[in-house]
């Protein structure tokens, strides 16, 4: 639907201008979504590419090329979930405490998971000798097989000394800490800036200050890559480079604090 200006051309005429002209008005309107739309694009020509059905770069790509069109439009999530600049995120990580929830927001942020995922992080998912956290399949957004996190120091250090049920406990006997107690946090440390906007803040700074390809940062965020066919074939988690990326996203912001 958003981009159905798209869909009566062959994918070897699909250029920049075509692109700008589809994304530009949803851009405007909801930057997420513009984003998501581009990403679908970008797989789509991708895959042109691949079975030689058009040659050159791709006109969809992100880093080094729309990023310098689209960028100037204000992100956010679908929610209007407002997003940190990433310059900003270490200076706001610095300020935060040793409660449960400022810990399990550091969290959030230093491995660009959901919050529900964080909040109801379990000892039994974390191994500390591999250095990662799998989230079971149910409570995957997907659901459709367990994501695993690569955890890198400085996540583990938030972590603190290895326990049993909920990492981030509550008041209440064997449970979390509330729903609300991370975007209490936000509205008293940074007023407007939401906690699900981090996913956000880290996806601009992978696209935007790295080299890593696309596929990695989406993974990293538990998204789906690629149409059924391609999935169907992708039998790996890219767990290693993903491991790479979230150490160079930890590295990131603590140099930053440390400035």
């Amino acid at each position: 639907e958003h981009a159905s200006k798209l869909g009566n051309l062959a994918v070897d005429i699909v250029g920049t201008e075509i692109i700008e002209s589809t994304l530009l008005p949803i851009w405007k309107k909801t930057p997420a979504t513009g984003q998501r739309v581009r990403g679908k694009i970008e797989s789509v020509l991708d895959f042109a590419i691949a079975k030689k059905l058009r040659t050159g770069d791709n006109p969809a790509r992100w880093s080094g090329h729309l990023e310098h069109i689209l960028s100037a439009a204000k992100r956010t999530t679908d929610a209007n979930h407002e997003a940190l600049p990433y310059t900003e995120v270490a200076k706001f990580l610095s300020v935060l405490g040793g409660t449960p929830e400022e810990r399990c927001l550091r969290f959030t942020v230093l491995t660009a998971c959901r919050s529900a995922s964080a909040i109801e992080a379990h000892w039994d998912e974390i191994d500390l000798a591999t250095k990662t956290w799998t989230i079971p399949t149910p409570r995957t957004k997907t659901k459709v097989k367990p994501h695993i996190v690569p955890l890198s120091d400085a996540a583990i250090a938030v972590l603190g000394e290895a326990g049993t049920g909920f990492v981030f406990k509550g008041a209440r006997e064997g449970r979390p800490i509330g729903n609300s107690r991370m975007r209490e946090v936000m509205a008293e440390k940074r007023p407007g800036v939401t906690v699900h906007g981090f996913r956000s803040t880290f996806r601009d700074w992978a696209g935007e200050e790295t080299n890593y390809p696309r596929e990695i940062a989406e993974w990293a965020l538990e998204h789906l890559v690629g149409n059924d066919v391609e999935r169907a074939y992708r039998r790996g988690d890219a767990l290693e480079k993903r491991r790479a990326l979230m150490a160079d996203w930890a590295n990131y912001c603590g140099k930053l604090t440390r400035q």
